[in-house]
Formats: C-alpha cells, sequence, structure tokens
C-alpha cells in the first residue's frame, strides 16, 4: 500500500511551489537605461604634454562622468568628473603621439552611455639634447617629427650676450 503525505505538509508543499511559480514569473525589474551620452564630445593637443577635452553641457540623467584614453586593446579610466563639468586636460602625455579618448556618462547603477572616441595628438618636444628644434615649415603635426626637416636652433642662453 501507497502511503500519502499528511495533509499539512501537502499544503505547506502546496505554498512553497506556488510562491517559486509566481515569484519566477514575475517580470524582472527593468534594467536602468543608461542616460545619454554627452554631445560635442572633442579632443586636441594642447601642448607637448598635454590634451584639452570638451563637450557640451547637456547630459541628463547622469551620476558623474568618466573620462578614458585607449591602450592597446583596453581602455584606462583617466578621471571621474561631476555631471556639470563641460572641459578636461590630461596630462602627463608622450610628446608627439596620437591618443584615443572617450567620455561616458555614468548612471547610478554604474551603466555607461559613451560617445564616440576622439583622437588627438600632442605637440613634438621642441628641445632635444642641448638644443632646440624647429620645423622649418611651422608644422606642428605629429607627423612631422623626424629629425632630417627639422633646423637646429642653439639655445637662446648660449647665443645671448649675457653667456658670452
Amino acid at each position: 500500500m501507497r502511503e500519502s503525505f499528511p495533509a499539512s505538509l501537502r499544503g505547506m508543499i502546496y505554498r512553497i511551489a506556488c510562491t517559486v511559480f509566481l515569484w519566477m514569473a514575475l517580470p524582472a525589474a527593468d534594467a536602468a537605461t543608461p542616460p545619454e551620452p554627452p554631445t560635442g564630445f572633442r579632443a586636441r593637443g594642447l601642448t607637448q604634454e598635454e590634451v584639452l577635452l570638451w563637450w557640451r553641457d547637456d547630459v541628463q540623467g547622469a551620476q558623474r562622468l568618466r573620462v578614458e584614453i585607449e591602450e592597446g586593446p583596453f581602455w584606462k579610466r583617466v578621471a571621474e568628473l561631476p555631471p556639470s563639468a563641460i572641459v578636461y586636460s590630461v596630462h602627463g602625455l608622450t610628446p608627439a603621439s596620437q591618443y584615443r579618448f572617450r567620455l561616458g556618462a555614468v548612471s547610478e547603477d554604474g551603466t555607461v552611455a559613451w560617445t564616440q572616441p576622439q583622437e588627438a595628438a600632442t605637440f613634438p618636444s621642441l628641445y632635444r639634447g642641448n638644443h632646440w628644434v624647429v620645423r622649418p615649415d611651422g608644422d606642428d603635426t605629429a607627423a612631422g617629427t623626424a629629425e632630417a626637416p627639422f633646423r637646429t636652433i642653439r639655445r637662446a642662453a648660449a647665443a645671448s650676450p649675457a653667456a658670452s
């Protein structure tokens, strides 16, 4: 003969099964939608070791802004800014180098909406060893850094009357 579960145990199993079923049938909480990324994001070389980033102040729903720089196949965080920021200067870069930056609007739950990456180059170094180096055509792009097209100018201090 087959034994059956007591009525109290059957009722408890039924309530647990119904609770699990209803919990699984509930729709998942909506994932937070990321804020819109800032518009008008631009980057430009400012000095030999600095790039200036700027964008429009039109970010809605962001808790903060995140600036990242591309390093090989990865992106490295450079700064976390308040959502009201509209400009940031990246320091300590290598002269005559090309860089890619992106800007993200970060929501409260950490979701990020990224801008399209922007490229900028730092200016070449104008000082090498014990002399100043200047492009004869005035080109200040990173592409024109080879020694051949440069004209050497002795340091101004060495040529000044005070140094004699």
